[in-house]
């Protein structure tokens, strides 16, 4: 979409016109995995990284990991404009300022951040921005009130402060200031395509690939969801470098015994997933998962399926 096209876009979902069924419209503002759990398993330092957007944290910490040559799709066209919008706040604001500007829960799930994209805050971060950007923020900002804009504009699944601090580097207050220093040379480029569409997008090769949890909606995406999804995993598989690691699925919740669903999403039913995928090098990886970040407890684990070249 050209700028004009995604201030429209965006002014339709505040308002209420877009439909419900379309549930990439909606901004995710932080990761809601704990990427911590995983990625510090992996060397990043001078690699190339192919990664999901989304709420872009995957892109900030891949680039904090050190690595070299960042690429974001998404099928959300928004999402470049959000990456910029959090770049410009790192160069623009200290730590406390970027948290009340952000976060929507810093003490509690109940009680809602009411300086959230505070308009004060927002003229500091704004002199950062690039052209597009700056036009696409700016136009919002001048129709909506700040808080209309990230309820309506933004996902509500979010964790509170304490929890974000654990599951993403930038958020513990000393790597923020880290982050501050490396961010102005971060320039990941965007692709606004669906996974299905990866591999005919992309020419180039990676050390990871990131799909985060698109593997969720598997059962929305195709006719013959797990087959049907091996066969575009496949094609992507050929744009890693060899060793290379693609980080299939996010599963949340996932521990030693857990029954599953029968409700649940296909991506959690692994006898099934690791038959289809029997012939690739399949593994996962356990850490302490989201829940156990809440209850600050180890036992409680989240899961990502990883596949290797």
């Amino acid at each position: 979409m050209i700028i004009e096209e995604r201030v429209q876009y965006a002014k339709k979902i505040i308002n209420n016109r877009i439909y419900k069924e379309k549930n990439f419209e909606k901004i995710y503002p932080f990761t809601t995995e704990n990427l911590n759990g995983y990625m510090s398993k992996y060397d990043f330092n001078g690699k190339s990284v192919l990664t999901v957007g989304s709420s872009c944290d995957q892109i900030f910490n891949a680039h904090m990991m050190g690595a070299k040559r960042i690429v974001c799709f998404d099928i959300n066209p928004l999402c470049e404009d959000y990456f910029n919008l959090k770049k410009s706040a790192f160069l623009s604001l200290d730590y406390e300022e970027f948290v009340m500007f952000f976060c929507n829960y810093i003490i509690s799930y109940f009680k809602e951040n009411k300086y959230v994209f505070n308009e004060n805050t927002f003229h500091k971060v704004m002199t950062y921005l690039n052209d597009d950007s700056y036009y696409f923020w700016m136009s919002l900002f001048n129709t909506f009130d700040g808080l209309k804009i990230r309820k309506k504009l933004f996902s509500d699944d979010e964790e509170k402060l304490k929890v974000l601090k654990r599951a993403n580097f930038y958020m513990n207050r000393d790597n923020y200031y880290e982050m501050k220093n490396k961010v102005e040379s971060l320039y990941p480029t965007f692709i606004n395509c669906d996974l299905r569409n990866l591999s005919n997008t992309i020419n180039e090769e990676f050390d990871y690939i990131m799909l985060s949890n698109i593997a969720c909606f598997i059962q929305k995406m195709y006719d013959n969801p797990l087959e049907d999804f091996r066969n575009d995993i496949i094609k992507i598989m050929k744009l890693l470098n060899r060793n290379g690691v693609l980080f299939l699925a996010y599963l949340y919740d996932m521990r030693d015994g857990t029954v599953v669903n029968p409700i649940w999403d296909l991506i959690y039913h692994l006898d099934k997933v690791f038959e289809v995928f029997k012939n690739e090098n399949i593994s996962y990886e356990k850490f302490i998962g989201i829940k156990g970040l809440i209850r600050d407890e180890e036992k409680f684990t989240d899961m990502v399926l990883t596949l290797r070249k």
